[in-house]
C-alpha cells in the first residue's frame, strides 16, 4: 500500500520528537500548557505544548506528572503560574 507524502512526511516529523519528560503546567491565555522534555534534545529545547494535544499522545506522562506532583516530588516548575 502506499502512503500518501504528507502523511509520511508527517509520520516521519512526529517520530522525531519523544517526550521523556513533562516537567511543569501553566495556562497560557486560560490554556493548560505542559512544559516538555524531549528525548535527545538539552534543557533549552524544553517547551510548552498545549494540553489537548499532549493528552492524545502522551496521557500517561501527563498522569505520571500530577502523580508527582501531588506526591510533592516534584517542583511543578511553573505550576500554576499565569500569563
Amino acid at each position: 500500500a502506499e502512503v500518501e507524502p504528507a502523511k509520511a512526511e508527517a509520520e516521519a516529523e512526529a517520530a522525531e520528537y519523544v517526550v521523556a519528560d513533562i516537567v511543569g503546567c501553566k495556562k497560557i491565555r486560560s490554556v493548560v500548557h505542559y512544559k516538555v522534555k524531549w528525548v535527545g534534545w538539552g534543557p533549552e529545547h524544553d517547551s510548552w505544548e498545549p494540553a489537548s494535544t499532549l493528552s492524545k499522545d502522551v496521557p500517561e506522562e501527563i498522569a505520571e506528572y500530577h502523580r508527582r506532583v501531588a506526591l510533592g516530588s516534584d517542583s511543578g516548575a511553573g505550576s500554576g503560574a499565569k500569563e
